[in-house]
């Protein structure tokens, strides 16, 4: 994966704790290609001290289109796959989410490198979803 493209990804409305998101959407991205598209409602709303938002994540592995301007990536729940790509506008160095040649929605590069114990946990639930797989009648 193209070191542009690694790293953490969010909307403009998001909102972290450290890298963790816990409102907004947002991509991380690994040098393997491995990542996860992250989801979180807003506004962010506080439970006895805690962030108590449902987070959502779907993990996809993805690969750079010929022109080196889109990813594609394959979204897996584990059951099911989609594609999908994710155009990069290098004028305002954004990836947008593209659906029928129209962008739905705007990431920003937020950092250029996934944290470790991030990575570590991306890694971890891909070798769960492997096994899982290979366990399957």
């Amino acid at each position: 994966m193209s070191s542009q493209y690694v790293g953490i990804w969010a909307t403009q409305d998001s909102v972290f704790n450290g890298s963790a998101l816990i409102g907004g959407g947002a991509i991380y991205l690994d040098t393997d290609g491995s990542g996860v598209l992250v989801g979180a409602p807003l506004p962010v709303r506080m439970c006895d001290g805690h962030y108590c938002a449902p987070i959502i994540g779907i993990l996809f592995h993805a690969s750079v289109g010929k022109n080196q301007d889109t990813i594609q990536i394959v979204l897996t729940d584990g059951k099911k796959t989609r594609e999908l790509t994710l155009a990069y506008d290098a004028e305002t160095k954004t990836l947008g989410i593209t659906s029928g040649g129209d962008k739905r929605e705007r990431f920003m590069r937020r950092e250029s490198e996934l944290p470790q114990d991030i990575k570590a946990a991306l890694h971890s639930y891909w070798q769960s979803l492997q096994a899982e797989r290979k366990n399957r009648p």
